[in-house]
C-alpha cells in the first residue's frame, strides 16, 4: 500500500501525514465509485490503517481474509484465491476513483505483486 501527494508541493520522504492519508481514505470510501461495496471499503480500510501503524510490511494474504475479508480459521489462500481477486477488484475501484477525481490530494495505490 502506498500513498504520495499528488501536485507541486514537494512531498517528504514519509509522505502525506497520518491525518491527510485518513482523510482521503474517508473521501474514497464515501465516493460513488466504492458505493455499491462494503467488502472493499472495509478492505481499503484494513489496508491503509495496518500502513499507518507501520504493519504494512507484515500483510499477508491469510490475515486479510481472516481479518478484512471474514474468512474463518481454517482459511487456505493457496485454494481460495479471495484475497487476489478482491485486491485486484479494489485496485480497479481505486483506478477508477482517481480517473475520477484527479484533483485528489493524496493517491492511495497497492502495488502489483504486494499488499
Amino acid at each position: 500500500m502506498h500513498h504520495h501527494e499528488t501536485g507541486t508541493r514537494t512531498s517528504t520522504a514519509s509522505g502525506p501525514g497520518d491525518t491527510a492519508v485518513r482523510g482521503q481514505l474517508h473521501d474514497v470510501v464515501e465516493s460513488d465509485e466504492f458505493a455499491g461495496s462494503e467488502r472493499r471499503r472495509n478492505l481499503l480500510q484494513y489496508l491503509v490503517e495496518e500502513t499507518l501503524a507501520g504493519r504494512g510490511d507484515s500483510l499477508k494474504a491469510y490475515r486479510i481474509g481472516r481479518t478484512a475479508l471474514g474468512r474463518p480459521s481454517g482459511f487456505d489462500p493457496q485454494s481460495d484465491p479471495i484475497v487476489r481477486v478482491e485486491i485486484g477488484r479494489l485496485r480497479a475501484t481505486l483506478d477508477r476513483y482517481y480517473r475520477a477525481h484527479p484533483e485528489a490530494p493524496v493517491v492511495i495505490s497497492i502495488p502489483k505483486g504486494r499488499y
